[in-house]
């Protein structure tokens, strides 16, 4: 009988320290994709591991993206999915994985090419998991992390203005996680054009 307890004690145990760390992910499928690369990221010894989960766009592309002529009333942009600017799941922090793809963006906006360019919206995008109200001040969070590293790295802070737009802003369903993914995600965007729409859609900040 006391033996039947304990196991009874340990089955509980592990049962309610899988929810917890569940809970911290965004979805039940995501946890179980984020256990399968902490696993491998173990396997990998340090130093070795700093890609990222995309193929990195390099500051050529992003430079070449940027100083695109657009039509009037829109801002050239370029999109950094969830694959390439990481954060820890419910977090504004950044994983070191990114830290390579914000290198890029470093060189691209300190680059001559976009001198023109006295501004750059960093943009922080959430998937609709979660209240509008929390998606919102994520979203902001997210857009200053990336700010606070890319001053760190040598951008001026002048250049840099970080907005939240929250769930306000899908690209794709989020009905599915890949739809979710695509959703969370950080846009860097030309301030020569303030677009109209963005004023309406931009989460009041927290």
């Amino acid at each position: 009988m006391k033996q039947y307890r304990i196991l009874s004690f340990l089955l509980v145990l592990s049962l309610l320290l899988a929810s917890a760390v569940t809970a911290f992910a965004e979805t039940e499928e995501e946890y179980l994709k984020l256990r399968t690369q902490e696993e491998s990221s173990t396997m990998v010894p340090k130093g070795l591991g700093s890609k990222s989960g995309g193929d990195i766009i390099s500051k050529d592309v992003i430079i070449e993206q940027l100083a695109k002529p657009q039509p009037p009333g829109q801002a050239a942009s370029i999109s950094f999915s969830s694959d390439l600017i990481l954060f820890d799941f419910g977090s504004a922090r950044l994983r070191e994985a990114c830290y390579p793809q914000l290198t890029q963006i470093v060189l691209a906006i300190n680059d001559p090419k976009l001198a023109g360019i006295p501004v750059f919206f960093v943009d922080g995008h959430t998937c609709a998991i979660g209240s509008d109200e929390n998606n919102c001040r994520l979203s902001w969070r997210r857009a200053e992390s990336v700010v606070r590293f890319l001053v760190s790295a040598g951008v001026p802070p002048h250049r840099l203005i970080p907005r939240g737009f929250g769930e306000h802003c899908p690209i794709a369903s989020n009905e599915d996680e890949y739809g979710r993914r695509t959703n969370r995600r950080v846009v860097l965007k030309s301030g020569n054009v303030i677009v109209q729409e963005d004023q309406y859609r931009q989460c009041s900040r927290y």
